[in-house]
């Protein structure tokens, strides 16, 4: 059974939404890719469930809540510019890496106020969270869903699905 566990909780209400598909991360779109990567995963190892599935989610709603929390940033940011939603796209895209760094270097404490599921997170586990935010912010977030999983670099691709068999 692969319950999906990613919650409406995780939600930032700062974050607007508009009709663009480029621009439109909002908490379900994101919801989609997460479940999109999980699947890809499921289909090419009959272990990934089982063994890393967990870890998988963890850093997936991780990388879904810092998105949308530099989304916001960003948003609040360029309010005042007046830009339209290509552009405002396009923005988030181009600043959307260096605030992603940004947030990398907050402490602890601060990064831990915004995303929960960092106060039991490795390091690991919190690189990988920002890397997929990265994806998902970018001009093609298929990328997001095409990304190595998490726990390739330990498992093994093969192991955790990353390629089709």
């Amino acid at each position: 059974m692969h319950e999906d566990t990613v919650t409406q909780d995780t939600q930032q209400p700062c974050v607007s939404e508009t009709n663009d598909a480029v621009f439109n991360v909002t908490y379900e779109s994101l919801k989609a890719l997460i479940q999109k990567r999980l699947d890809r995963f499921r289909t090419n190892s009959p272990q990934f469930a089982h063994e890393y599935e967990g870890y998988e989610k963890h850093c997936c709603r991780m990388a879904m809540v810092i998105a949308l929390y530099i989304k916001g940033q960003i948003l609040k940011k360029i309010e005042q510019e007046h830009l339209n939603e290509k552009e405002l796209a396009i923005r988030i895209t181009q600043e959307s890496k260096e605030a992603i760094s940004a947030f990398m270097q907050l402490p602890d404490e601060t990064q831990e106020t915004i995303v929960y599921e960092m106060r039991n997170a490795s390091g690991h586990s919190f690189a990988t969270a920002c890397r997929l935010a990265e994806y998902m912010l970018s001009e093609n977030p298929e990328h997001f869903v095409e990304a190595h999983a998490a726990m390739a670099r330990l498992a093994g691709c093969k192991a955790c699905g990353c390629h089709d068999q």
